[in-house]
């Protein structure tokens, strides 16, 4: 009668499982399963990621439905020459470092600009002069006063401003995408291969950096108090003008700069 067969145990003492398999040969084999699959999973996730951004790059990219896009209403640009308007003769400057991403410019522009451009600009009292915070609230604030720029080589500055705020519910929604704003260049009629050219180069970028660093300048003082700072931030002939509590502030100070220079 044969003997009946004992199970030994191996000496590291995995008892032989089925298949021939020690239990810790399965658990390795089932982390090395766990592990390429977890690799997988985030290829997987990688690559739907890389497809994501390029489809937005992509759509970014691609020049907004100019029918989309609302026509800014006509503004008095009296004596405009880039991004100032105003007689050549006035002592008096006053300069807004502003944000196109910034709802405070943006209305500032609606309420207050026309009335600084009525009162003071068209009368010669004042020049009035736009310059931009550069990337203050991010990079498409950059971009789009680039396209500005861009435009006032064409002697276009002001319409592509009005055309940038007039739009600027896009501020919450595509944002100021190339797209978005060579479809606001086309919208204008600008000569597009000299506007793309411009863009391109990146010619404006050092006027932009220098655009920061006057931002800043003017606002130094607070800067150096730790205090904020933002934008619309006026000054005349380079003193920060401080509004606390209304627009008539800056009225009255426009007023005595005037006074000041005899005009």
């Amino acid at each position: 009668m044969p003997k009946a067969k004992r199970h030994v145990p191996k000496e590291d003492g995995e008892a032989i499982q089925p298949q021939g398999q020690t239990a810790r040969q399965r658990r390795r084999a089932q982390q090395t399963r766990s592990k390429r699959q977890g690799q997988m999973v985030l290829v997987l996730i990688l690559g739907g990621v890389f497809l994501l951004v390029a489809a937005l790059v992509s759509q970014g990219s691609q020049p907004v439905d100019t029918s989309t896009l609302i026509d800014p209403a006509p503004r008095a640009h009296p004596d405009a020459a880039d991004n100032v308007i105003g007689s050549p003769d006035a002592k008096v400057v006053l300069t807004e470092y502003s944000d196109f991403n910034c709802s405070a410019c943006q209305s500032f522009w609606l309420q207050i600009e026309t009335i600084v451009i009525d009162q003071y600009v068209s009368t010669g009292k004042i020049r009035f002069e736009y310059r931009s915070a550069n990337d203050f609230l991010g990079p498409t604030s950059a971009d789009a006063a680039e396209a500005a720029y861009c435009a006032g080589k064409q002697d276009r500055f002001w319409d592509m401003h009005d055309m940038i705020f007039t739009n600027f519910v896009l501020h919450n929604t595509s944002g100021y995408t190339s797209g978005v704003l060579t479809g606001m260049a086309e919208k204008l009629g600008l000569d597009m291969n000299a506007y793309d050219d411009c863009v391109d180069s990146g010619e404006m970028r050092d006027r932009l950096d220098a655009d920061g660093e006057a931002f800043r300048a003017v606002n130094q003082n607070l800067i150096d108090a730790g205090e904020s700072y933002g934008t619309p931030t006026l000054a005349i002939n380079g003193e920060r003008v401080d509004i606390v509590s209304s627009w008539d502030e800056l009225f009255a100070a426009l007023d005595a700069a005037v006074a000041a220079a005899g005009q």
